[in-house]
């Protein structure tokens, strides 16, 4: 029995051993690089004063009654509503936007950049081309412009052709930490992952095998100490016992780590999220066109303050939420009145829901599924438990709107995934707390399984 375990750790670590010894080595990069993105307050910062003037006398087209959701920002001078999952419409004709051209995309990088503080014009380097940095992006926004703005940081910048919107900026230092972070602590190479059935099918697999080899290391290990014996417990020499006695006090936290991991692929649906939204759209309500342009045309003057507004109603009542280029905002109701949500009205919408409200808190500190790991949370904030199955819990920004729910699974998913791999336990994720702890674990894990891959390695040669 023992001999047929070994031999199975063995050329299992042979086989994906250096791919956990890099999963390890790319952690430390990924506590502090991840995968280049375009932030809110990124995207913000690169727009322009909203510009009503001329707006909402033509109705578009549009394919949904409720307009939850949509945002109205400005393209190349012109305000334009942006409906999620059916496109974008030009306010002052009513018609669908159509695709930049080649003028106007540079004229939106080029406000972008001034935004970021990046005072060279942009230069187109490609045109819809699937690369490493537009990978899960660049088919919903088809065709995607590459431009390079030649500045010391290489800050380069991606622009939707179709809907006039930078999707995605990066600069040299991110894509340089990428390629030793993220990328291959995901198996993220553009070759792989624009193949989505066999990326997921690889990293599943791949994660599967590490989790055996994780196991049969632990139970070899433990298995190999002498515990009758007095003094040495451990019967191996040199590199071999160094490995034995890392694998046996730190196997179970490689063996959390390599099936954490795991988890994040939601393998065979075992943590499928349950939640299909009803909650959260019985707490909002709708929102017509006929709301929206009656806010337009009453209070445009006053909205050129701001770079955006999403419509985000509340209890069927109409409200949008009016965003700074700095990122700032303030909800505003039909009279363009600055208002936040209240007790009152989470309360009243709540009568709308399916289920029962066990309980109703104004958070102001964070609980064990509400809070920011890397980045702060916006607090207060209204939490509902619900009496239904799942005891789903229901979490509302007054400041925004913002409704975000949590089932049964997407708990579980809280634990198995997030706080496994992520190691966001409560009282651990306070940095630099959390640094030095996990830098300090991490290390212990890597040398279980470098030492572990390099033995494997040496007995196959």
């Amino acid at each position: 029995m023992l001999l047929t375990i070994a031999f199975l750790h063995r050329y299992t670590g042979v086989a994906v051993g250096w791919l956990m010894t890099l999963w390890c080595l790319s952690g430390f990069v990924m506590m502090y690089q991840g995968y280049p993105e375009l932030t809110n307050a990124e995207r913000l910062r690169g727009l322009a004063s909203l510009n009503l003037n001329g707006c909402c006398q033509n109705p578009p087209a549009l394919p949904v009654q409720d307009l939850s959701g949509t945002r109205i920002n400005m393209v190349s001078g012109v305000p334009v509503l942006r409906v999620p999952g059916a496109g974008a419409f030009d306010l002052r004709s009513g018609e669908a936007l159509p695709d930049r051209t080649a003028q106007q995309v540079q004229e939106i990088a080029a406000s972008y950049g001034r935004g970021a503080g990046l005072v060279s014009a942009p230069s187109q380097l490609a045109f819809d081309r699937i690369d490493q940095w537009t990978l899960m992006s660049a088919g919903r926004n088809h065709p995607v412009h590459h431009l390079a703005f030649n500045d010391a940081a290489g800050s380069e910048v991606y622009v939707s052709g179709n809907s006039g919107e930078v999707i995605q900026d990066t600069n040299r230092r991110e894509r340089t930490w990428a390629w030793m972070g993220a990328i291959p602590h995901w198996l993220y190479p553009t070759v792989l992952r624009s193949k989505p059935r066999v990326w997921t099918q690889v990293v599943i697999w791949t994660a599967a095998a590490g989790t055996f080899l994780t196991v049969a290391g632990l139970f070899l290990g433990v298995s190999r100490i002498n515990w009758r014996r007095r003094g040495r417990k451990f019967p191996f020499r040199g590199l071999w016992n160094w490995h034995h006695i890392a694998g046996v006090f730190f196997g179970v936290l490689a063996l959390t780590w390599v099936f954490s991991g795991l988890m994040t692929m939601n393998p065979w649906g075992l943590l499928e999220n349950n939640d299909d939204g009803i909650y959260g759209h019985d707490l909002t309500g709708t929102a017509r066109w006929q709301e929206l342009q009656r806010f337009m045309l009453e209070h445009g003057d006053e909205l050129s303050r701001y770079v955006e507004i999403q419509v985000t109603p509340f209890n069927g009542v109409f409200h949008v939420t009016a965003f700074r280029q700095d990122g700032s905002s303030q909800r505003l109701n039909a009279m363009a009145s600055n208002v936040e949500i209240q007790r009152a009205d989470v309360a009243a919408a709540s009568a709308h829901l399916g289920a029962r409200v066990l309980s109703l808190d104004s958070l102001r500190q964070e609980d064990a599924y509400y809070y920011g790991h890397k980045q702060a949370v916006a607090l207060p904030v209204f939490r509902l438990i619900l009496d239904d199955v799942g005891h789903t819990r229901i979490y509302v920004d007054p400041a925004t709107g913002t409704v975000q729910t949590l089932d049964l699974n997407s708990r579980r998913t809280r634990w198995w995934e997030s706080a496994l791999h992520n190691m966001d336990l409560p009282g651990l994720r306070t940095r630099p707390v959390w640094d030095f702890i996990v830098l300090l674990l991490l290390a212990r894990v890597t040398a279980v399984c470098a030492t572990g891959t390099w033995l494997a390695w040496r007995v196959l040669r």
